[in-house]
């Protein structure tokens, strides 16, 4: 499970795959978009390369449930969860995630 991060929150990002061209290193604003890059390119190459066999989810933000401690109140509040610059950035279920992973 990678995160949005890799393709940087300052650029909108939708659909992409490992395929999609990224931003320049050069290029991230953010020192844990950069991070999540460097983590997500580490993977991919080993997975290229053929040592293990991965793809890439890019999880925008990941709810482990409508309980979620963190974002218990995140649907109950419009406008309670702050964006960069603004755009809003999609969830999923936790368990979606967990299900996608395994395919």
């Amino acid at each position: 499970v990678s995160s949005v991060a890799v393709s940087s929150h300052f650029k909108d990002s939708h659909n992409q795959d490992e395929n999609h061209p990224l931003p320049k290193m050069e290029e991230y604003l953010s020192p844990y978009d950069i991070s999540k890059r460097k983590g997500e390119n580490v993977v991919l190459d080993a997975s290229r390369s053929g040592k293990i066999v991965a793809c890439s989810l890019r999880a925008g933000g990941i709810a482990l449930s409508p309980y979620d401690f963190t974002f218990r109140n995140l649907f109950m509040v419009p406008g309670i969860f702050a964006c960069p610059k603004g755009k809003p950035i999609d969830f999923i279920d936790g368990r979606d995630l967990a299900r996608a992973a395994l395919l």
